[in-house]
């Protein structure tokens, strides 16, 4: 029998039990409804079963913390047809009642229908999803022996639906086939959000509130789901706070040391604003109070609207002393965090991850000192050229300085901090310093209008630039007591999308 005498059969049969393929459709996706909820309960159910943990929460999702969609995605999902075979099962059932006159006949052919159908889709899933086992087919067996009358009854409900509707005959024929179809589609999404309130009363993550007692050392780190994305977020979610260190724009108190494989450092400049830079080189100071104290031959940018600098070297780090400017570090993944008391009675917070640093620099004292080492070099070479490649205004200069390893007679001599004059910088400035280990470039920020009012509140609007980069660590230095925690710490609210591990 070819495909088109089965189609011509199947709407002879349709005819002959007077069902319309409307009618057939609607049946369908209510099946396929009920066998989409039953897997939902094959599985929380065997995983109780073989579960050693002591909790409910714990047999299903062990170790893990879940995330339990919202009740328009679990609607989605049920009905998505990706590495999901229940839509064939759910046809071939719906299909093989319509070949039976009683309903004991249904019954009895949709049970073994419903058997073979599900076992065979469960197992071909199992086996293109690599899953497939002994313990895993015995399971599916099983729960499809026990579902498989709940399957045959729900066919004979929905039959029983449409019968006693179209019995009434004082009411419009038209009118009794729109109450049957929306019959079915209040019935699917009865039994949609019953089962989705049932999921979540049992396994979706509760909020608690908890206090945690630490010295005056601690250490830690919190995790975030990839949801946290800015496009992803509601409005009545963002207006929630979550758990996060240097998260919003934080008060520089003394010092900010950012250090880690830094890529670039951008400019953001409103429309409006321009600053005034001074480039000045340094080799062998690893402080920037040290480089700024040195006289040195600068050079000068006005009107700078973009700055682009890029470090040649894998790891560098930066220094910034702006007690009126701001920073920030955003959240990731996996965020370390540690607080330390210092030797001033004050207290040193610590953020590492591979996010985005910000810097909001002051009016006044705006600078960034940025130190890269030199002391990587390649095999059985004993010179190397380090550079610094900087975008302003779209015009690009590198400043390029060659350097020597360091000799053996000068392994326990000091290191000697000297400004190295750039006072005719090209497009690309060739520098030789043989003994410099670290190379550091300081950039004086100042902007070229100052604002006429106060602004208390910094956010990412405002004129910053950007250090991007992996394994960032940055320590925000002489915080104190009453402030620290107020102001570099969100409250954290807890909901499923991160959580915080203290030591």
């Amino acid at each position: 029998m070819n495909l088109t005498e089965v189609i011509a059969k199947v709407n002879r049969i349709l005819s002959r039990k007077r069902t319309s393929h409307l009618d057939f459709l609607f049946i369908f996706f209510c099946v396929w409804t009920l066998i989409s909820v039953g897997g939902e309960a094959q599985y929380y159910l065997f995983k109780f079963i073989g579960s050693d943990s002591a909790t409910l929460y714990g047999s299903a999702f062990e170790d893990a913390i879940a995330k339990i969609p919202d009740l328009n995605k679990y609607i989605l999902m049920s009905y998505s047809l990706h590495d999901n075979y229940n839509y064939i099962a759910a046809f071939l059932i719906v299909l093989t009642s319509l070949f039976f006159q009683s309903s004991l006949q249904i019954f009895f052919a949709s049970i073994i229908s419903s058997i073979l159908t599900l076992t065979t889709t469960d197992i071909a899933h199992l086996f293109f999803s690599k899953t497939l086992t002994i313990q895993s087919a015995v399971e599916c067996l099983i729960a499809n022996f026990f579902g498989s009358p709940v399957i045959s009854a729900f066919i004979i409900f929905l039959y029983c639906i449409k019968k006693n509707l179209l019995s009434l005959n004082n009411v419009n024929i038209k009118v009794r086939h729109l109450t049957s179809y929306i019959s079915y589609i209040l019935l699917c999404l009865f039994i949609l959000i019953v089962s989705y309130y049932i999921i979540c009363f049992f396994y979706r993550p509760t909020s608690i509130n908890f206090s945690v007692s630490t010295s005056q050392d601690f250490s830690g780190n919190y995790f975030t789901t990839s949801e946290r994305d800015d496009q992803r977020k509601t409005k009545k979610q963002e207006k929630k706070e979550e758990f996060s260190i240097f998260g919003k724009p934080v008060k520089i108190e003394k010092e900010v040391q950012l250090t880690g494989m830094i890529t670039e450092i951008n400019s953001k400049t409103k429309e409006d604003e321009s600053y005034n830079i001074t480039l000045s080189l340094f080799t062998n100071c690893p402080d920037d109070t040290i480089a700024k104290a040195l006289p040195s031959e600068s050079y000068n940018f006005r009107n700078v609207k973009s700055l682009k600098i890029k470090p040649s070297e894998s790891m560098s780090m930066i220094r910034i002393s702006d007690k009126n400017g701001y920073t920030k570090l955003t959240d990731e993944i996996v965020n370390l965090f540690s607080v330390k008391r210092n030797s001033n009675n004050a207290y040193d917070i610590n953020k590492t991850n591979d996010g985005t640093a910000y810097y909001f620099p002051s009016h006044t004292d705006g600078g960034i000192y940025i130190a890269t080492p030199t002391i990587d070099y390649e095999k059985n070479k004993n010179k190397k050229t380090s550079s610094f490649t900087l975008t302003i205004n779209g015009i690009t200069k590198k400043i390029n300085i060659e350097t020597e390893r360091l000799r053996s007679s000068k392994l326990h001599s000091p290191l000697k901090c000297e400004s190295v004059s750039i006072n005719k910088l090209g497009e690309n400035l060739l520098i030789k310093k043989s003994d410099a280990m670290i190379i550091g470039l300081f950039i004086k920020i100042e902007p070229n209008l100052k604002d006429e009012f106060y602004t208390p509140e910094i956010s990412n609007g405002n004129s910053h630039f950007e250090i991007k980069g992996e394994i960032l660590s940055l320590i925000n230095k002489d915080i104190n007591k009453d402030n620290f925690l107020k102001n570099y710490f969100k409250k954290w609210i807890y909901r499923g999308n991160s959580i915080a591990l203290i030591r």
